[in-house]
C-alpha cells in the first residue's frame, strides 16, 4: 500500500503561516523596489513606513505558533474571509457615502488611485491589523478580552499620533476604529478587519469617489 504521509493541522498552520509571510514579503520588497518607479507620485515616505511595518509583521509571524491555540487560525480563513468582506464592505462604504451618511471632501486624484490602493492594501491595512489584531490583541487576551480590546485598541489610537498631529479627537476616534477592527478580528477573522480597514482608508481618501 502507498506510504501516505499525515499532516498533523499544527505543520499544516505553521506551512500556511511560513506561505503567507513568503508572499507578504515578496510583495513588499517589490513595492519597495519598484514602486518609486513605476508611480512617479509615490511618497517616499511610504517606504520608510513599509519597513517598519515589514518588522512588525516578520515579528508576529515568528511567534504566531506560540499563541494559544484557541487564538490561532488557519491563514486560508484569512484569505477567504477577506475576499469575502472586500467588496461587501465597499458596497456598504459606497453607499453611505453617496446618502451622505459619510461625507468625503473630495475624490482620490486619478494618478494617486493605483499607488494610493496598493499602500493602503498591502502596506497599511495588512500590516496593522497583523501587528495590532493578530498579535498585540492576541498577546493581551490571556489577560482577557476586556483589557485585549482597550489595550490594542489605545495603542493603535496611539500609534496614530502623529499622523493626526496629536489632536484627541482624531486620536480617540481611531481607538474606537481599533475597537471595531477587534471586534471583526475576534468574531470573524483577521481577513474580514483587513478588508473593513482597507476599504475605510481608501474610501475616506476620496477612492470610491467618481465624477
Amino acid at each position: 500500500m502507498p506510504d501516505y504521509k499525515i499532516i498533523s493541522p499544527e505543520r499544516k498552520r505553521k506551512q500556511q503561516y511560513i506561505a503567507f509571510g513568503l508572499v507578504y514579503a515578496i510583495i513588499s520588497f517589490a513595492i519597495l523596489i519598484n514602486a518609486a518607479t513605476l508611480f512617479d507620485y509615490w511618497d517616499a515616505n511610504w517606504t520608510y513606513t513599509a519597513l517598519f511595518y515589514m518588522v512588525g509583521v516578520a515579528l508576529f509571524l515568528s511567534a504566531a505558533e506560540k499563541l494559544p491555540a484557541e487564538l490561532r487560525k488557519p491563514a486560508i480563513q484569512n484569505i477567504y474571509g477577506f475576499l469575502f468582506a472586500t467588496p461587501v464592505f465597499m458596497t456598504g462604504f459606497i453607499i453611505m457615502q453617496q446618502a451622505d451618511i459619510l461625507v468625503v471632501s473630495q475624490p482620490l486624484a486619478v494618478y494617486l488611485i493605483l499607488p494610493v490602493f496598493i499602500y493602503q492594501l498591502c502596506i497599511v491595512a495588512t500590516s496593522e491589523e497583523i501587528i495590532f489584531r493578530g498579535a498585540i490583541y492576541r498577546a493581551l487576551s490571556t489577560a482577557g478580552k476586556p483589557v485585549a480590546y482597550i489595550g490594542s485598541s489605545v495603542l493603535f489610537g496611539l500609534f496614530h499620533w502623529g499622523a493626526y498631529s496629536g489632536n484627541p479627537s482624531s486620536i480617540l476616534f481611531a481607538v474606537m476604529m481599533g475597537l471595531l477592527f477587534c471586534y471583526l478580528a475576534d468574531h470573524y477573522n483577521l481577513g474580514v478587519a483587513i478588508a473593513a480597514h482597507f476599504v475605510w482608508n481608501f474610501g475616506l481618501m476620496g477612492g470610491f469617489m467618481f465624477n
